[in-house]
Protein backbone atom coordinates (compact mmCIF):
# COMPACT_ATOMS: atom_id res chain seq x y z
CA UNK A 1 0.00 0.00 0.00
CA UNK A 2 1.33 3.47 -0.91
CA UNK A 3 0.64 6.78 0.28
CA UNK A 4 -1.68 7.51 -2.65
CA UNK A 5 -4.00 4.95 -1.93
CA UNK A 6 -3.54 5.64 1.69
CA UNK A 7 -4.49 9.09 1.44
CA UNK A 8 -7.26 8.03 -1.09
CA UNK A 9 -9.01 5.45 1.61
CA UNK A 10 -9.01 8.27 4.60
CA UNK A 11 -10.33 10.79 2.54
CA UNK A 12 -12.95 8.64 1.46
CA UNK A 13 -13.61 7.24 5.63
CA UNK A 14 -16.80 7.90 6.90
CA UNK A 15 -15.40 10.18 9.77
CA UNK A 16 -17.74 11.33 13.04
CA UNK A 17 -16.98 13.89 15.86
CA UNK A 18 -15.85 12.70 19.55
CA UNK A 19 -18.57 14.59 20.76
CA UNK A 20 -17.20 12.82 24.12
CA UNK A 21 -14.23 14.65 23.84
CA UNK A 22 -15.10 18.62 23.34
CA UNK A 23 -11.53 20.32 24.13
CA UNK A 24 -9.79 17.99 21.92
CA UNK A 25 -12.03 18.26 19.25
CA UNK A 26 -11.42 15.74 16.43
CA UNK A 27 -13.03 12.82 14.49
CA UNK A 28 -12.81 8.85 14.35
CA UNK A 29 -13.99 6.52 11.69
CA UNK A 30 -14.66 2.68 12.85
CA UNK A 31 -13.67 -0.54 11.18
CA UNK A 32 -17.30 -1.41 11.00
CA UNK A 33 -17.97 1.01 8.77
CA UNK A 34 -15.49 0.35 6.66
CA UNK A 35 -16.86 -1.95 3.65
CA UNK A 36 -13.55 -3.34 3.34
CA UNK A 37 -11.91 -4.75 6.98
CA UNK A 38 -8.62 -5.35 5.50
CA UNK A 39 -8.22 -1.63 3.77
CA UNK A 40 -8.77 -0.81 7.10
CA UNK A 41 -6.24 -2.79 8.68
CA UNK A 42 -3.60 -2.36 5.93
CA UNK A 43 -4.32 1.77 7.06
CA UNK A 44 -3.79 0.79 10.62
CA UNK A 45 -0.21 -0.88 9.82
CA UNK A 46 0.37 1.87 7.08
CA UNK A 47 -0.07 4.46 9.74
CA UNK A 48 2.36 2.64 12.99
CA UNK A 49 4.79 1.97 9.94
CA UNK A 50 5.21 5.09 8.00
CA UNK A 51 3.99 7.83 10.32
CA UNK A 52 6.02 10.41 12.56
CA UNK A 53 6.57 10.20 15.99
CA UNK A 54 4.98 12.56 18.55
CA UNK A 55 4.27 13.53 21.61
CA UNK A 56 1.14 13.52 23.55
CA UNK A 57 1.30 14.53 27.02
CA UNK A 58 3.83 12.38 28.67
CA UNK A 59 3.45 9.00 25.56
CA UNK A 60 4.60 9.04 21.88
CA UNK A 61 2.25 7.90 19.00
CA UNK A 62 2.50 7.81 15.36
CA UNK A 63 1.17 10.37 13.31
CA UNK A 64 0.13 10.36 9.63
CA UNK A 65 -0.30 13.44 8.00
CA UNK A 66 -2.30 14.04 4.69
CA UNK A 67 -5.70 15.38 3.21
CA UNK A 68 -4.87 18.41 5.77
CA UNK A 69 -5.10 16.37 8.99
CA UNK A 70 -3.05 14.40 11.35
CA UNK A 71 -4.49 10.59 11.34
CA UNK A 72 -3.73 8.24 14.20
CA UNK A 73 -4.79 5.44 16.55
CA UNK A 74 -5.30 4.54 19.75
CA UNK A 75 -1.97 2.76 21.27
CA UNK A 76 1.04 4.48 21.75
CA UNK A 77 4.53 3.58 21.09
CA UNK A 78 7.38 2.40 23.07
CA UNK A 79 10.83 4.82 21.11
CA UNK A 80 12.54 1.47 23.09
CA UNK A 81 10.80 -1.23 21.28
CA UNK A 82 10.78 -1.17 17.26
CA UNK A 83 6.98 -2.45 16.20
CA UNK A 84 5.33 -2.67 19.43
CA UNK A 85 2.39 -0.44 20.59
CA UNK A 86 0.41 -0.57 23.92
CA UNK A 87 -2.03 0.62 25.89
CA UNK A 88 -3.47 0.64 29.58
CA UNK A 89 -6.18 -1.15 30.58
CA UNK A 90 -7.42 -0.76 34.38
CA UNK A 91 -4.03 0.17 35.36
CA UNK A 92 -2.11 -2.68 33.33
CA UNK A 93 -0.19 -2.41 30.17
CA UNK A 94 -0.90 -4.32 27.53
CA UNK A 95 1.80 -4.83 24.67
CA UNK A 96 0.56 -6.09 21.37
CA UNK A 97 3.36 -6.15 18.06
CA UNK A 98 1.72 -3.51 15.62
CA UNK A 99 0.40 -6.37 13.05
CA UNK A 100 -1.69 -7.77 15.82
CA UNK A 101 -2.53 -4.66 17.00
CA UNK A 102 -4.24 -3.84 13.75
CA UNK A 103 -6.23 -6.98 12.91
CA UNK A 104 -7.17 -7.52 15.81
CA UNK A 105 -7.32 -4.89 18.41
CA UNK A 106 -7.92 -1.79 16.56
CA UNK A 107 -11.02 -0.53 16.18
CA UNK A 108 -10.53 3.09 15.41
CA UNK A 109 -8.31 5.68 13.16
CA UNK A 110 -8.71 9.10 14.31
CA UNK A 111 -8.20 12.76 12.85
CA UNK A 112 -7.80 15.71 13.95
CA UNK A 113 -7.65 19.08 10.95
CA UNK A 114 -3.85 20.58 11.28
Amino acid sequence: MNNIEVNTLLNNGVFRFAKTMPTMPHFYTLKDSWQDKNKFIEVVKFIYKNGVVGKFYNSFNKYYYANGYKYWCYAKINLSKNDIVYWIDKKKIIEKNIDDYAENVCILINRAKV
